[in-house]
């Protein structure tokens, strides 16, 4: 485990709070109990932060791990990415905005359907080989808001496209 090295970021206040029991389990492995913990805190505050940063990065890619999809909704414009190898997959749909309507969550296929059956609707599919490690790459995604995926709007589109 990195102690020194943040891969992804440090978790704030809040989400240490969320994963608190998690937190006491990578402590105790780690051989520390509470009241060592205490004295950490207390004593040695640059230990306190490389625990953190050391428990910050197993949670990251422990998530990113399991991420084979994103997709990211943005006013007239959906875009679906397939990350499972290191060249993603892509599919954006993108719409007239004052014809059509402007979705507050991703629509689902049905609503997606309708869309691409319209001269307004533009459809567009790429590959991007990613240059940095997946893991990396894919954190970089969330930071900028895309969500990950079941990837069963990814799935069904790119079976339409290949039709």
């Amino acid at each position: 485990m990195d102690y020194n090295h943040i891969l992804y970021r440090k978790l704030n206040v809040d989400e240490l709070s969320a994963l608190k029991h998690d937190f006491i389990k990578f402590l105790v492995v780690q051989g520390i109990d509470a009241y060592e913990w205490d004295k950490i805190k207390s004593e040695a505050p640059e230990k306190m932060e490389k625990l953190v940063v050391a428990f910050s990065n197993m949670v990251f890619s422990d998530i990113l791990s399991r991420i084979k999809f994103l997709q990211k909704l943005e006013d007239n414009r959906l875009e679906l990415i397939n990350t499972e190898s290191h060249e993603w997959k892509m599919i954006t749909v993108s719409w007239n905005a004052l014809q059509n309507p402007v979705f507050q969550q991703i629509p689902d296929y049905s609503e997606v359907e309708v869309l691409i059956n319209q001269e307004s609707t533009s459809l567009y599919v790429g590959k991007r080989k990613i240059e940095r490690p997946p893991d990396q790459e894919l954190f970089l995604y969330l930071e900028k808001n895309y969500k990950p995926s079941d990837g069963v709007l990814y799935t069904k589109l790119s079976e339409y496209l290949s039709e």
